[in-house]
């Protein structure tokens, strides 16, 4: 299927320098992939450096991509690219709720449906977001706030970025959030608005703090925190929405009810869908608030990203396509 010296020249060893050979090799979803042990030189390919071994997953698109063919960069390319990679992951990753800090297939199904829901396919999402709900391994726990303890991962957290004292993943939270850091970051007043009506809203009571007229975040001040990066809340909103999407008001009324009972604010009562939509989607923005989620949520809803002064497709919210790989590779356009 591969060689060594293709392998060796896709992953940036010198080909004269790097004994490869496959450990694996198989179709997932029509795509192909491949584990390769490669033994080499360092990576600048340069003879006077250690001789190491290297363990590399490469997946490609098309079985002729290493023998001279490309894959372009389209969004479509992409997400059926991660969509394939997690519907594997699923079938290989334990499933057990804590993997010894590693993940597991309830991350690789809470993380599809992420995936799913960003694309509006809301019925695979509400698929895999109910396969994780109804494992029973996880639960909202009382106080959204210890989420982001030191050093604990939550019964609440799918799956999380773990910190020690010598690696503290959340450092760069810290320093853009914390008050004892002199964050370069607050919520804004637009923000802030979203709890209007609400004001012992749990959240608005324990993630931020009022000083000198100006509201900070508290979520990330600890200082060894591990990071959530997919918490159970998450997936009760994701359903809530799709479950709109599919007619089912009752049942998406009892997903979002969820979180906010857990703040202690009235549950929703709307029925008219697209009134229960726009409040679920407050509810989204208050709840995973500072976590990642708004900025693709905006664009998943076709919203000016406001904060940015961009439409939600513009070509400047695209990292650049390295050169290199445009110069290799005629189907890649730049962003």
């Amino acid at each position: 299927m591969f060689n060594g010296q293709q392998v060796a020249g896709r992953i940036g060893v010198h080909p004269d320098l790097a004994d490869s050979r496959i450990i694996d090799a198989g179709v997932v979803n029509g795509t192909d992939v491949g584990i390769f042990r490669v033994a080499a030189h360092g990576f600048d390919g340069g003879a006077g450096s250690d001789f190491k071994e290297y363990i590399f997953l490469i997946v490609i698109f098309h079985e002729d991509v290493i023998d001279g063919g490309h894959v372009g960069n389209s969004d479509l390319i992409r997400s059926r690219r991660i969509i394939g990679d997690l519907e594997k992951a699923k079938t290989l990753l334990p499933m057990v709720k804590n993997n010894n800090n590693h993940a597991t297939a309830y991350a690789a199904e809470a993380l599809l449906s992420r995936v799913y829901f960003y694309h509006k396919e809301y019925d695979k999402a509400a698929v895999e977001a109910t396969n994780v709900i109804e494992s029973g391994q996880f639960a909202l726990i009382d106080s959204v706030k210890n989420n982001y303890l030191d050093m604990t991962v939550s019964d609440e957290t799918i799956f999380a970025l773990i910190s020690t004292t010598l690696d503290p993943s959340c450092g760069t939270l810290n320093g853009y959030y914390r008050k004892a850091s002199t964050p370069s970051l607050i919520p804004s007043i637009s923000f802030l608005k979203l709890f209007t009506g609400t004001p012992n809203d749990q959240r608005l009571k324990t993630l931020y703090k009022e000083i000198n007229g100006k509201y900070y975040l508290t979520k990330f001040d600890h200082r060894y925190f591990d990071v959530p990066l997919i918490r159970l809340a998450e997936l009760y909103l994701t359903r809530a929405e799709c479950r709109v999407e599919a007619g089912d008001i009752t049942g998406a009324q009892a997903d979002v009810n969820m979180i906010r009972a857990r703040a202690g604010v009235p549950d929703l009562t709307y029925t008219d869908p697209s009134t229960l939509k726009k409040f679920i989607y407050y509810e989204r923005a208050k709840e995973l608030a500072f976590e990642g989620d708004n900025f693709f949520n905006q664009k998943r809803l076709g919203r000016y990203i406001s904060a940015l002064n961009l439409p939600w497709n513009s070509e400047r919210l695209l990292y650049k396509v390295p050169q290199r790989e445009i110069d290799v590779n005629p189907n890649l356009v730049q962003n």
